[in-house]
């Protein structure tokens, strides 16, 4: 169990990290929310579903300017 939630947790944080620059500070957010619910299946679904809206969400950000 906690080997699983040390891999979920290195993905989550790789996928952040490397995934989308402009929506870094909230990826990072949502990893520490996952880790709190401390259950790395739902981390990793909590974190790649954030990822791809990320992309939308990010157009109000000033990331683009």
């Amino acid at each position: 169990m906690v080997g699983q939630r040390a891999v979920a947790t290195t993905v989550g944080f790789v996928f952040t990290a490397v995934g989308i620059p402009g929506f870094i500070g909230g990826g990072f957010v949502v990893d520490l929310l996952a880790l709190t619910m401390a259950d790395s299946v739902l981390h990793l679904v909590v974190t790649l579903g954030l990822l791809v809206p990320g992309l939308r969400l990010d157009t109000r950000a000033p990331a683009h300017a």
